[in-house]
């Protein structure tokens, strides 16, 4: 409290937690800044999700610090966050100023936590900043807090978004340097790397640049395997600017070796998420490979989404996608581990949608009491021990909700029902087409795609595509058959070479497509054409069949192709449009086809596809300019059906061949071009 003149007015009892305010003269004033517990002024309290906000130490109690009035505060709850009291005598932490708080459990002890923070003091013409590091017991007592770097910059709005991490006996400090008076001004990511007996003695043992960040490096989040002694394993993510506006996710590895810093398996998570929009990373380690998340933005919607991608070294996993569905965002995005290292929780929150968060392997549940826009995970021993601390954002003051993991993460009500997907991304020149397929249900029953784990890695396109297929499932004439499809083309006019490819439905029995249910053609598409489809099949006419869904593709359509596990929710119906298609009408093969051959010109194998409406003898062959037979690829008995061959001309030289298919009294011939 501050009175005007000085002395004027005074606290009766300072010390008391209430207490009457004296006037010692006529005319005194007073001004008091008054702080509760878990609320702030800045909205932006938890929008660096790149920052751990929230720890919990070994006896059980979490600790927070967030930004609120300019100054950097610490509160404590020893009830797992049904309340909270501020600590360090409901004074901040920081001086005369602080934000962008960070903390990570002391792996050496875990009954305390490091803080780091910036703190910085305006001056005339310059901004002189220090990234602060603390070190709190669970009591609530800083055993030490020492500024262990000092930067100056003429930049106002610098935020160094200092990140810290323990592992064992040491631990790291990430942070952006924009330092006139010492040449570090490129305004890239810096580390202090500190190993001492003494964890209450800063004296670090190395400093020098994150390699590969730059200017427009931001956001960093970093984590350590918190195991080993000697190396010491760091790892880091970090969002990436670009000239063109783009932003994507990358990642490294940091070993201390005793004497130097290495960094290892510089890559991409963010390689096939499809958009150009990547941001605000989170990293967590298990089992000694990094969880990454971060959010994406569609470029035609603006709708933002959370993705998920596992590491092994320099290669990742399958993408898992993270939506509330048409007009609703993902705001905010958080992962964090179990002590044990054997287990993590993704979290997220945004757009007054309930709070959300996903384990592995078993279900996607939500928070129905809690509506926020913020949201952040602490570690824990178990499950049921990490909590979600979400700041709403609504209005002034801003305040943080606490509540802790469902162990079993069940769903909480059928309005919480999580709907599964699976996206495949084509990736051609500088173009995407993004298909998805969700909500897949025959009378009332999910229908799942065929289980594949987080940490799987394709080595092929044509192994991506056969993951894009359901699990069996039985349909009769009677079925209640239905899915939803969304897809969206970024940037035809970039496209090296149209394509198209079908989604199929399969008799399981005779692998034969019984009906093309979805068709695609990049080149009847609009350049920014995005659509929602909620498909209803009439299935009279099917008789009783086992059946799946799968995705049929040409070769060589992309130069890359990705598939990504998607849950959204039931808001990703309210905007689709409906679509009734009949078996027996559309479905149902009434006539015979043959296709041109894809892709064409060709070098050196091409696809043939075609169907027949009845059971028969089939042929299919081909034929050089001259008319000479040179290669029969069907001469056989098949069932009315579609069908599709690979043709390789490898022996074969350049130029115009044939392809003839006889089938009953039904023939027809086709020209294709073979180019070396």
């Amino acid at each position: 409290m501050g009175s005007k003149p000085s002395g004027s007015a005074g606290f009766q009892n300072a010390n008391n937690l209430e207490t009457p305010v004296v006037f010692n003269q006529a005319g005194a004033t007073v001004k008091a800044i008054m702080k509760g517990t878990s609320i702030s002024n800045n909205s932006s309290s938890y929008n660096n999700n790149n920052q751990r906000k929230i720890v919990k130490t070994l006896n059980g109690y979490l600790h927070t610090v967030y930004e609120s009035m300019g100054h950097v505060w610490y509160e404590r709850s020893i009830d797992n966050g049904s309340t909270w009291t501020l600590m360090n005598n409901a004074k901040p932490i920081s001086g005369i100023s602080g934000k962008s708080p960070s903390g990570s459990i002391d792996s050496q002890d875990n009954d305390y936590f490091f803080l780091v923070y910036q703190e910085e003091e305006p001056t005339t013409t310059l901004t002189e900043r220090a990234i602060v590091v603390s070190r709190i017991k669970y009591t609530g007592e800083i055993t030490y807090n020492e500024v262990v770097s000092t930067l100056v910059s003429t930049s106002t709005v610098l935020d160094c978004e200092p990140v810290i991490s323990s592992s064992k006996d040491d631990y790291l400090v990430v942070y952006k340097v924009m330092n006139s008076t010492s040449g570090q001004n490129d305004g890239s990511y810096y580390y202090l790397y500190t190993r001492a007996a003494n964890p209450n003695i800063f004296n670090y043992s190395s400093f020098g640049l994150v390699q590969q960040t730059t200017a427009v490096s931001v956001h960093p989040s970093l984590v350590s395997l918190n195991i080993t002694h000697t190396p010491s394993d760091y790892h880091i993510v970090w969002q990436q600017g670009s000239t063109s506006g783009s932003s994507s996710i990358k990642y490294t590895k940091m070993v201390w070796n005793g004497q130097t810093m290495s960094f290892l398996y510089y890559s991409e998570p963010s390689s096939t998420s499809g958009y150009a929009s990547n941001f605000n990373p989170s990293i967590a380690i298990t089992l000694n490979r990094p969880r990454v998340v971060w959010l994406t933005e569609n470029p035609y919607t603006y709708i933002l989404e959370g993705n998920l991608r596992t590491g092994n070294l320099n290669t990742w996993g399958m993408l898992t996608r993270f939506s509330y569905g048409s007009g609703c965002s993902v705001e905010s995005i958080n992962v964090n581990s179990r002590n044990s290292l054997y287990g993590y929780v993704v979290a997220y929150a945004g757009d007054g949608q309930a709070v959300r968060y996903y384990k592995p392997n078993v279900n996607l549940a939500a928070q129905p009491t809690r509506y926020d826009n913020y949201v952040q995970l602490s570690n824990g021993v178990n499950y049921t021990d990490m909590a979600i601390q979400t700041l709403n954002t609504t209005s002034v003051p801003y305040y943080f909700n606490s509540t802790t993991v469902d162990a079993t993460l069940s769903k909480t009500s059928s309005d919480n029902e999580a709907i599964k997907g699976r996206e495949i991304v084509f990736n051609n020149g500088k173009s995407n087409l993004i298909f998805e397929v969700n909500n897949i249900k025959v009378d009332g029953k999910t229908i799942d795609f065929v289980e594949i784990e987080d940490t799987t890695v394709t080595k092929s396109n044509e192994e991506a595509i056969s993951l894009f297929e359901t699990e069996s499932f039985f349909l009769t004439d009677k079925s209640n058959f239905s899915f939803d499809v969304n897809y969206t083309l970024i940037d035809k006019e970039n496209l090296e070479r149209q394509f198209g490819f079908e989604y199929q439905l399969v008799d399981v029995n005779t692998n034969i497509a019984i009906g093309v249910l979805e068709k695609i053609e990049t080149s009847k598409l609009d350049s920014e054409e995005e659509s929602s489809v909620s498909y209803t099949i009439n299935t009279e006419g099917i008789g009783s069949k086992q059946v799946k869904l799968k995705l049929v593709v040409a070769k060589n359509v992309a130069d890359n192709i990705a598939i990504i596990s998607t849950f959204s929710t039931k808001s990703d119906l309210a905007k689709a449009s409906n679509k009734v298609i009949s078996f027996d009408e559309t479905l149902s093969i009434t006539d015979y086809a043959l296709e041109q051959n894809y892709p064409n010109p060709f070098n050196p194998s091409t696809v043939i596809k075609y169907q027949i409406p009845n059971d028969g003898l089939v042929s299919l062959k081909i034929y050089d300019i001259t008319g000479q037979e040179v290669k029969t690829l069907i001469n056989q008995e098949q069932s009315k059906g579609r069908y599709e061959i690979n043709f390789d001309a490898s022996n074969l030289s350049s130029g115009v061949y044939f392809y003839r298919l006889t089938s009953g009294s039904y023939t027809k011939s086709m020209k294709m071009m073979l180019v070396k």
